[in-house]
């Protein structure tokens, strides 16, 4: 509803308009209370035209039907008694009228002024002779528009507007008119005829100019601006396309009728013409006022009722078109009551809705609507001169001589406010539009809040929906996980269900995590740290975590960018950009290949990601880009399954680190390139970074620092530190101080090893895992081709926890990660639960060392003894190499220590053949033997993990054994492994038994069975396999990598 200060402001607003043009209107029209003619004398001697300004010849002029006289004729004959009142509307005598009836006719008017005002220059203003006139004062022609005749054919119409000025020496004067009209339903003088001062006429004609003029820019500036709404506005309301061509029709209209410009900006168009163009213009803006109604509101005027109207109304503007001016003018007055009539039924349904409040459009928009209706009845009957009409039409019926001076007071009224209705008009029309502006905007603005606090809501929810879905998804990712360990006890298809819930589980947890991500982003609580990253290295990491999803597929992921390649951005989500984007190029390419490269342009690195997938239309490739979108139609089969959120975030994320992204280039059916772009590290810049983090040789400060580290007492175990960011090591440099463990620093991943080479006794690595030249990941793979994960514990630090990451990071040889920003405790808990992990496993080895050494028992080195004291007597050869053997046993048996990890070949092949030769000879029934491939001179491997299974064969195969029973070893040297059988023949394993050794709960296994199984799980690429069956024997098959002595650190080369 309208407040009381909207309504005041808008009221005071017209009446302020209404007044500014009242007081401008004396100046442009003649006062009412002039005197007036009567029987073709209009007496103004008592009129002073300094003071009272101009006077409309108005009242009865004489006036001679179907003659055309000359002024010369009213001086030689008697004047007759006809008289017709001007401007003309008829009188009783009807046929004596031009207005009713073809013809031609002569007006004539003596005016008398004072003795004041003679030798002035006055003049006179023609405003309306229809059709064509000439203009005679006392015996001279001063004016004509048009040629008046007394026959059509030789009759010029002209009805143009214009000013003379003439001398008066006398104290009267005549005006005689000469007027014809073969073409309009109506005729003679119908316009005022100003006269007065020169001074006067002059201005009323430059004011009705100014006017004219400033009406029509209103108009064209209306049109323009509505117009330019309609085409600028997304969503075009038509209403604003209506108002537009309605202006525009009635710029054109006004143009040719008032002082009709049209006629003087454009001379070279004919009458008929100009008569053709003000109908068609004017009767098209009455169709396009309904027009605009029913889109403003189609409940004020349906469609149907619309479509009839103009159907009617669009008739008499094809008549124009078609039909001459003289055939067309007289059935305009049908048209004319019928949009009058459709006019003033609008305003009375505008009413009754305004108290009815029937429709949903406000009341204050149906006042403007109703008060348009009326200054629209105004301005369009003002300008056509209903009144004159009505004469014409009801002549015969009414007397209206005696209300001709009511009829004065009216054309006063309607010529007066004729321009003032039609400002007030187009001001009411203006405000109407900008009210439903305003009321449109202000829903607008009160839907987009609601939008937006919708969608805040629906942000909270998908981010709490998400962070709650986490929980149970890991879950069952865990417990998928872990059931398809168990997958030797399932059938095939419980395999590939299991699978297909892991599968689909790690698939939604990466959607959650992307809601995160987009709840994050349109909040603005994702925030970037902007460092020096290695985009060659990023980028394989992320093909490391992604070549499963290659596995099965005949694709090749390359990656060509140059080395040490640094780029300004968040290590985190650069890598999250080359996930989603490469993701997203496997997931819709079937074989080929999928190349990461770049190029460099002045100060930014270009990035491309390009595959040999399905490609992407022309039409799709911004789109692809949108929230939650996806092009499934290019994929038949159904395959496509991105919810489109990750390449929403990556443009977002790339944006936030002053990049852009972009297809570059796709076609379908071969394939597609993205394109993003980073800023890259100067050199300048770089070589700075370097050499204040890399020193070529390390300074006295820096050694004297390293030296007091490391010599500090009470520290017994030593970490390294491997990162390329100085502040990353400063910070665990204090962290780690608080425990005072002794620290060593590297820079680089190369230096790292280097390190690992000349201090064996490094008990843990943190690495990090962005380095330039070489990553964390590719550290670690590094190590652990020497160093098992117990001998050293390496622990990952990161910036991106995502289960992808971590587990590549476990693959590689990782022990655990940390991720930064650190926290004190969690990385000094972590510390103390690897360094003890990795004593344990120590003190477990010891213990598997001394159970081993408890296994030689009084009875079997008396039973060794008697044996060979035995062949003392009989063969003192024998007993001598027998007890070259046993204390051959011995030695290797006690010597070794737990820090004895490996052990050249030939000597474990010592211990096996002094246990096996001395157990032989007690046993004669014993039958061994040994195939070793050559070429194993130099190859190191883990101590004491043959012997024990020998030893097992022996003892719990063949001594249970009726009969002769066979023991045999078999060592094959492979390219890079070893692969070594232990077979016997003896009572083997039941299935139940053979599961429970399998999984390590077997208890009574043999000498150290179990923990020598753990001890081979724990080493890097070493794989046992047992084999065995009730009363048919056991096969245990073990593969160990091949080992050389530069393979391996200090604590692996102690040896006996």
């Amino acid at each position: 509803m309208m407040s009381k200060h909207e309504r005041h402001i808008i009221i005071i607003g017209l009446i302020l308009a209404i007044l500014f043009l009242h007081f401008l209107n004396p100046v442009t029209n003649s006062n009412p209370s002039a005197p007036t003619a009567n029987k073709g004398i209009i007496d103004l001697t008592n009129w002073n035209f300094y003071n009272d300004g101009l006077v409309s010849l108005n009242g009865n002029w004489e006036f001679y039907e179907n003659e055309l006289l000359e002024p010369s004729f009213f001086s030689r004959n008697e004047l007759n008694n006809n008289y017709q009142h001007v401007p003309s509307i008829g009188n009783q005598q009807r046929r004596s009228s031009v207005i009713n009836k073809d013809g031609f006719g002569t007006y004539r008017l003596k005016v008398m002024l004072n003795d004041e005002h003679n030798d002035q220059l006055f003049g006179l203003k023609i405003n309306d002779i229809r059709m064509a006139h000439k203009l005679f004062i006392n015996n001279h022609l001063i004016g004509q528009s048009g040629e008046p005749s007394n026959n059509l054919e030789t009759q010029q119409i002209g009805n143009i507007p214009y000013v003379k000025y003439f001398p008066i020496s006398q104290s009267s004067f005549d005006i005689v008119i000469q007027v014809s009209k073969y073409d309009y339903y109506d005729g003679g003088i119908i316009g005022d005829i100003e006269f007065g001062l020169q001074e006067d006429i002059s201005k009323l004609q430059l004011v009705s100019y100014g006017t004219d003029l400033s009406i029509i820019f209103v108009l064209l500036l209306f049109c323009v601006y509505h117009m330019s709404i309609y085409f600028i506005k997304v969503k075009r309301d038509m209403y604003y396309l209506y108002n537009g061509l309605f202006f525009l029709c009635l710029l054109i209209s006004y143009s040719c009728r008032s002082e009709k410009l049209f006629m003087l900006f454009f001379p070279s168009f004919s009458i008929d013409i100009a008569y053709k163009i003000q109908d068609i213009s004017a009767y098209s803006a009455i169709l396009l006022i309904f027009g605009f109604l029913h889109a403003l509101d189609s409940t004020l005027l349906s469609r149907r009722a619309m479509r009839i109207v103009c159907s009617l109304l669009m008739i008499y503007p094809l008549i124009v078109l078609l039909f001459p001016y003289n055939i067309y003018t007289h059935i305009e007055m049908v048209i004319l009551f019928f949009s009058g009539g459709c006019l003033i039924f609008i305003f009375f349904k505008l009413v009754w809705v305004f108290y009815k409040r029937e429709y949903e459009v406000e009341k204050r928009e149906l006042l403007l609507l109703s008060s348009i209706f009326i200054f629209l009845f105004f301005m369009y009957f003002g300008t056509i001169n209903f009144f004159d009409i009505m004469v014409a039409l009801t002549g015969e019926f009414v007397n209206w001589e005696a209300i001709t001076k009511t009829r004065s007071q009216i054309i006063y009224f309607l010529g007066q406010y004729r321009e003032i209705s039609i400002v007030i008009f187009v001001a009411v029309m203006y405000i109407l539009l900008a009210l439903r502006y305003t009321h449109t905007f202000g829903k607008l603005e009160h839907l987009s809040a609601k939008l937006i606090s919708m969608n805040k809501m629906k942000d909270e929810f998908l981010a709490k929906t998400s962070h709650e879905l986490k929980t149970p998804l890991h879950g069952i990712i865990n417990i998928s996980s872990y059931l398809l360990e168990k997958k030797d006890r399932m059938s095939h298809n419980q395999r590939e269900n299991l699978t297909l819930i892991h599968d689909t589980s790690i698939k939604l947890s990466n959607l959650v995590n992307d809601l995160i991500d987009v709840s994050r982003l349109k909040n603005g609580g994702l925030n970037l740290h902007i460092s020096h990253v290695d985009i060659k290295v990023s980028t394989q990491i992320v093909f490391d975590v992604l070549a499963f999803e290659v596995r099965g597929k005949d694709i090749e992921l390359v990656n060509k960018i140059h080395p040490s390649t640094l780029v300004e951005a968040d290590e985190n989500r650069l890598r999250q950009i080359l996930y989603n984007l490469i993701q997203n190029a496997i997931k819709h390419t079937e074989q080929g290949e999928i190349t990461v490269s770049s190029q460099l342009v002045e100060d930014t690195l270009y990035i491309y990601v390009e595959d040999t997938g399905i490609g992407i239309p022309i039409e799709k490739r911004e789109e692809i880009f949108s929230y939650f979108e996806q092009h499934d139609q290019l994929m038949l089969d159904g395959n496509y399954q991105s919810m489109g959120l990750g390449l929403y975030i990556s443009r977002q994320l790339v944006g936030k680190m002053n990049g852009v992204i972009w297809v570059d280039w796709s076609e379908v059916g071969k394939g597609s390139r993205f394109c993003f772009t980073l800023p890259i590290v100067q050199n300048l810049k770089l070589v700075e970074e370097i050499s204040s983090i890399v020193p070529s040789a390390p300074t006295e400060q820096n050694e004297d620092l390293l030296e007091d580290r490391i010599c500090t007492p009470n520290l017994n175990q030593t970490i390294l530190i491997v990162d390329d960011e100085r502040a990353n090591i400063q910070v665990l440099q204090n962290i780690l101080s608080i425990q005072q463990y002794k620290v060593m620093i590297s820079y680089s991943a190369r230096d790292a090893l280097i390190k690992l080479k000349e201090h064996p006794y490094i008990d843990l690595v943190i690495t990090d895992v962005m380095m330039p030249e070489m990553s964390g990941f590719e550290l670690c793979r590094k190590i652990r081709e020497s160093n098992s994960f117990i001998a050293l514990p390496i622990l990952l630090a990161t910036v991106k926890d995502m289960p992808e990451d971590i587990a590549l990071g476990f693959s590689v040889g990782a022990n655990d990660y940390i991720t930064k920003p650190f926290d004190s405790n969690t990385i000094l808990a972590r510390i103390q639960t690897l360094l003890t992990m990795k004593k344990s496993m120590e003190d477990a080895f010891r213990n598997e060392l001394a159970f081993l050494q408890a296994q030689i028992k009084p009875h079997f080195l008396h039973n060794a003894l008697s044996t060979i004291a035995s062949h003392c007597y009989t063969n003192v050869d024998d007993a001598i190499r027998l007890l070259k053997m046993l204390n051959q046993y011995l030695r290797i048996i006690y010597h070794t220590t737990p820090r004895t990890m490996f052990i050249p070949f030939e000597q474990e092949l010592k211990l096996i053949e002094a246990y096996v030769e001395i157990e032989r000879v007690r046993f004669k029934w014993l039958n061994y033997t040994a195939n070793i491939d050559e070429g194993l001179d130099g190859i190191y491997i883990p101590a004491l993990c043959i012997q024990p299974f020998v030893e097992n064969a022996i003892r719990h195969g063949v001594f249970n054994k009726k009969g002769e029973g066979n023991v045999s070893l078999t060592i094959i040297n492979l390219q890079t492994f070893i692969r070594i059988i232990i077979e016997d023949d003896g009572v083997g394993l039941s299935e139940d038994l053979l599961k429970q050794f399998k999984s390590g709960e077997l208890e009574n296994s043999g000498i150290g069975m179990t923990n020598i199984k753990r001890r081979l799980a724990s080493l890097n690429e070493a794989h046992i396999q047992v084999d065995s069956k009730l009363n048919c024997g056991t096969k245990i098959t073990l593969e160990l990598r091949k080992r050389t002595e530069a393979d391996l650190d200090y604590t692996e080369q102690e040896v006996l």
